[in-house]
């Protein structure tokens, strides 16, 4: 998902996900990233609380990043962001935050492109260009058929 190197000091987050088709079933991995949200065609949003540590914090041998299973119904959304989405500031210095996301998750109707509608709330949100990379990357289900899109909006934060 990113790559981040500092002052000779790498820090390594990775997302991955897998789908199959009939069923359309998803398997998330996430090493170093915050919780991904699965919104469902109903609007709810579940949390993907599995997780595990920065990939090279700790040697290959005590490594452990644990495995999220589920379906993919159709009209359901995968959705995967950067930090750097929720540690977005205001002018009075207020987060974007995890709650903030969340409420945009629950809008009814659904927008057209997820991630173009939370970057657009994420830019509304800031003053300034971003102090980091704010990623959000989606992946769903259309209609009845097995068919799945994904899209995703970036920007890097330039240092």
């Amino acid at each position: 998902f990113f790559f981040q190197a500092e002052d000779g000091i790498r820090d390594i987050g990775v997302t991955g996900v897998q789908t199959c088709a009939l069923p359309i079933s998803l398997r998330t991995a996430n090493a170093g990233h915050p919780p991904g949200f699965l919104r469902r065609s109903d609007g709810r949003v579940e949390t993907i609380e599995e997780h595990g540590l920065l990939l090279g914090a700790v040697s290959s041998d005590d490594f452990e990043c644990v495995e999220h299973r589920d379906r993919l119904e159709p009209d359901d959304v995968l959705v995967l962001y950067t930090d750097g989405v929720t540690e977005v500031r205001d002018r009075n210095g207020t987060l974007f935050g995890v709650r903030r996301l969340l409420d945009a998750l629950h809008r009814r109707p659904a927008p057209r492109s997820w991630a173009r509608f939370v970057t657009s709330l994420v830019d509304a949100h800031r003053i300034g260009p971003p102090e980091d990379d704010v990623l959000v990357a989606t992946l769903s289900r259309t209609g009845e058929d097995a068919s799945s899109t994904a899209s995703d909006s970036s920007r890097e934060a330039t240092a």
